[in-house]
């Protein structure tokens, strides 16, 4: 599964933090990203930071 925002590609397998895995982290950022559009890269970073500091408190 690749997941493409704007001219970057993600591979979901690529990502692991503790117990949260890649896929859940990038299905949960681009369910966000396609509700609002394309994001800036400051929204897009404060988004990513968001969701990995969750991951972190479930481990």
């Amino acid at each position: 599964m690749k997941l493409e925002y704007g001219d970057v590609t993600y591979n979901p397998k690529a990502i692991y933090l503790y117990n949260y895995d890649g896929d859940n982290i990038l299905v949960e950022m681009m369910g966000k990203i396609e509700e609002k559009g394309l994001l800036t890269n400051e929204e897009l970073s404060k988004l990513i930071f968001s969701i990995l500091m969750k991951s972190k408190e479930s481990f």
